[in-house]
């Protein structure tokens, strides 16, 4: 294990937890990451990263969904690091639903996109807290969207010429990204006393299947924001945010962004 800073990936086998997961492998102080994702297995680039980085990089499976995938990656991650904690958890695994209007999505979509979204945060909250408390910079980054804050959402109602297509889609993913607004609020208060620094993010919209959709709904181009582009920014924020910041909600490049 390196003897840098310890982080922790959710929904790391592809798109932006997998740049991520590069991103932070690329630093020169000997970071250590745990990739997390439902199927490791499948991503044959987060296994040859595992091949090239033996003493950084481990492969744990976590289906932030259920609490007790969420229990047994919490005792692997500890049989690694020990003592010596877990530092930085991103909550980065997300899914949305089709494009449609909310009559429309299927009522098994709107669960699993909730519990994925909104869900999920609040059970690896729970189970690797512990972890977290052992850990010098005790940091949570919770994956929001820009779709999430109400206040944005809100404007056709006041100005209906920033009406678009995409206003009446997605309601359990806007939805279920608000709710992590909330929840970053929450636990941003119930650890302040204990030092850490939580906060909502939102990573840009990023070319990868989940965010390139939307832009071909409002026949826009695809995203010009790259997975690296967003991880590298991203790690940066990470590095320079103190315990003032908890409770906020960033873009990936350090705007403070409305609830």
């Amino acid at each position: 294990m390196g003897k840098g800073k310890t982080y922790l990936v959710s929904g790391s086998s592809r798109g932006v937890g997998l740049a991520l997961v590069k991103e932070l492998l690329s630093k020169p102080d000997n970071r250590t990451v745990f990739a997390a994702a439902r199927s490791p297995q499948k991503s044959e680039e987060l296994q040859k990263l595992a091949e090239e980085h033996k003493d950084r990089l481990h492969i744990v499976t976590f289906d932030v969904t259920s609490g007790g995938s969420a229990k047994e990656a919490a005792a692997q991650v500890e049989k690694i690091v020990g003592g010596k904690g877990l530092d930085v958890l991103i909550n980065n695994a997300g899914t949305s639903e089709d494009l449609v209007p909310p009559l429309d999505t299927p009522d098994e979509k709107l669960k699993l996109t909730f519990m994925t979204n909104a869900v999920g945060p609040i059970i690896a909250y729970k189970y690797f807290k512990s972890l977290l408390d052992k850990g010098e910079t005790k940091m949570i980054i919770n994956f929001a969207s820009n779709y999430g804050s109400i206040t944005l959402a809100s404007e056709p109602l006041r100005d209906s010429s920033k009406a678009t297509p995409l206003d009446h889609t997605q309601i359990a993913y806007k939805a279920s990204k608000a709710a992590v607004n909330m929840e970053t609020v929450i636990i941003a208060e119930d650890t302040k006393e204990a030092g850490f620094t939580v906060i909502s993010l939102h990573p840009g919209v990023v070319d990868t299947d989940m965010g390139s959709r939307p832009q071909e709904i409002v026949d826009s181009a695809k995203p010009e924001i790259s997975p690296e582009d967003t991880a590298k920014a991203q790690v940066e924020l990470y590095d320079r945010l103190t315990k003032k910041d908890t409770g906020k909600f960033f873009g990936y490049k350090g705007d403070i962004l409305p609830w």
